[in-house]
């Protein structure tokens, strides 16, 4: 199977505030279907390998009963659109 790339476009505020992260929805996609997760602002682009994510992100369930994969933003590379700032980790 070819992997691919999973791409996303949010709001910058769309990051989870109480840890600091983006999300992927287990309950709608197979992540092992993705070798990398990006996800584009109008800040930044964030990307980060389906390995990284499921190594340093953690599970929780939604009041809904969806399943997601919270990954802190500290574990992203992250290209900032204003400036060369970059994070890695």
């Amino acid at each position: 199977m070819i992997k691919k790339t999973y791409c996303k476009k949010e709001k910058e505020s769309g990051k989870l505030k109480y840890c600091d992260a983006w999300s992927f929805n287990l309950s709608k996609e197979d992540i092992n279907n993705y070798e990398t997760l990006k996800y584009f602002t109008e800040k930044a682009t964030y990307e980060i390998s389906v390995d990284l994510a499921k190594a340093k992100g953690f599970i929780r369930e939604t009041k809904l009963g969806e399943k997601k994969l919270n990954i802190p933003i500290k574990h992203w590379y992250i290209k900032n659109k204003e400036s060369q700032n970059e994070n890695t980790d």
